[in-house]
C-alpha cells in the first residue's frame, strides 16, 4: 500500500539529504522510503547532495560495488561491508553474491554455468543497492512509440482474399 507523506511536514529535508553519507540513510533518517527520495529527486522538490555520486565512508558507492582485479570473492564481500550498516537479509544477499562469484570465477565450472552465475552475481549487487541511483537529469525517458489505435476492422479480414 503506497503511503502518503506531507513533504512540508517532515520540516527540512534538503539539510537532511546534505548530512546523510547516503541515500539509504537519508530515507531512514526521514523514515520514508528510498523510492519517495528518488520521487522527491524527479520531481524537483530537492536535489541530491554531491557527496551522494561522488565519495562515501567507502569510496564512491560504485567502487564499493566493484570486483577489482586480482581481488578474491571474499576480499570484495568485506570492502561492501566495511563501512556500511547493512540489514540482516543485505548480509545473506552479499552472501549469495559471493557464492556466485566463486562459481563464476572457477575456471573449472562449465562456461555456460559460470555466465549464469557472473549474471546473478550482477543482479545481487544491483538488488543490494551498492550502485547509485538514478539522478533526475539521468533518468532513461522511455524510447517505446505508443502502440497504434484499433481501427474496429478485424485485421484478419484484410488478410483474406477477394473473390
Amino acid at each position: 500500500m503506497k503511503r502518503n507523506y506531507k513533504f512540508k511536514a517532515l520540516g527540512d529535508v534538503q539539510a537532511v539529504m546534505n548530512a546523510a553519507l547516503t541515500q539509504t540513510e537519508a530515507a531512514k533518517r526521514l523514515g520514508v522510503n528510498l523510492s519517495t527520495i528518488w520521487r522527491w529527486i524527479k520531481a524537483g522538490k530537492v536535489t541530491p547532495p554531491r557527496h551522494w555520486h561522488t565519495a562515501s565512508a567507502a569510496g564512491s558507492a560504485g567502487e564499493a560495488a566493484a570486483l577489482l582485479p586480482g581481488q578474491s570473492p571474499d576480499e570484495w564481500a568485506s570492502s561492501v561491508r566495511a563501512g556500511r550498516e547493512l540489514s540482516a537479509t543485505d548480509h545473506r544477499l552479499v552472501d549469495l553474491a559471493t557464492e556466485a562469484l566463486i562459481v563464476a570465477l572457477d575456471k573449472k565450472t562449465h562456461s555456460s554455468t559460470r555466465l549464469q552465475a557472473m549474471g546473478r552475481f550482477q543482479l545481487l549487487v544491483r538488488q543490494l543497492r551498492l550502485e547509485a541511483g538514478p539522478v533526475a537529469d539521468q533518468v532513461p525517458t522511455p524510447t517505446r512509440a505508443p502502440a497504434p489505435r484499433r481501427t474496429g476492422t478485424d485485421p484478419r479480414a484484410l488478410l483474406m482474399a477477394v473473390k
